[in-house]
């Protein structure tokens, strides 16, 4: 069971988004059971063996610090995903907000065009939210992965000035 589990544990290191990572915790869960199940059933011939007990030692050991590394792979996986869908989402922002200002500039020079205003202010405030939560989502996890800390600065810099045009702001 040792050797399986160092292969998981490898596994883990090269697990790159959320569906490798659920394969991998269904894996573990499949190979607790197997361990549990065969434990259980010959406690009693093991608790008089030093060394059997030891070797369980070991493996619930191992077991412990492939439960941390899977832990740090889901947080690093799930913020470069948040930080990515961010970008993404703050780069197509971009001609959004450009083809928004020109209705609205459009829009303004008609008369009675108040309800066209609106229109285009509604438009911008549901693209602005998507933004912000995409951005906050970033923010919660990126925080915690060193390796994203200019990625994020980037993004941040990018959010602050669609922040600053917004007119939920």
């Amino acid at each position: 069971h040792i050797d399986e589990l160092t292969d998981i544990a490898k596994g883990i290191s090269r697990a790159n988004s959320s569906e490798a990572l659920d394969k991998i915790s269904k894996e573990l869960a499949r190979q607790d059971l197997m361990f549990d199940s065969y434990f259980s059933a010959h406690m009693n011939e093991f608790a008089d063996n030093s060394s059997i007990m030891t070797a369980v030692a070991k493996y619930k050991e191992n077991r412990s610090a492939v439960d941390e590394k899977f832990t740090a792979r889901s947080t690093y996986v799930t913020a470069v995903k948040a930080v990515g869908e961010a970008s993404s989402c703050i780069d197509k922002a971009d001609s959004l907000y450009a083809k928004l200002f020109k209705q609205a500039q459009r829009y303004s020079m008609a008369k009675q065009s108040s309800k066209l205003l609106e229109k285009v202010k509604a438009k911008e405030q549901m693209a602005f939210a998507k933004i912000q939560a995409k951005y906050d989502a970033a923010a919660s996890t990126a925080g915690t992965i060193p390796e994203l800390e200019n990625e994020f600065l980037d993004l941040e810099e990018k959010f602050t000035n669609i922040s600053a045009i917004s007119c939920l702001q």
